[in-house]
């Protein structure tokens, strides 16, 4: 999930930002490694129900969120 707390934690908004994660290796070039073998899917962040979610806590170390960044960066710059 990528909006931040103080947003998902609202009662109003039916939505929060998020990204697919998959466990394999990589086949498509927007998906960064975040621990464990495990992918972020960075090019298909997009909206999705609250409801499809349940609370969980993870930690991700710094340098995989900056590889997730770095892709947003290169997407954003490919259009």
């Amino acid at each position: 999930m990528i909006s931040g707390g103080m947003y998902n934690d609202q009662p109003a908004p039916r939505t929060v930002l998020a990204m697919p994660v998959v466990i394999g290796e990589a086949t498509d070039a927007w998906t960064a490694p975040i621990g464990d073998g495990e992918l972020a899917v960075v090019d298909r962040m997009r909206p999705y129900p609250k409801r499809d979610f349940t609370q969980q806590h993870r930690r991700v170390d710094v340098q995989a969120l900056t590889e997730v960044d770095n892709l947003l960066f290169k997407i954003l710059a490919t259009d």
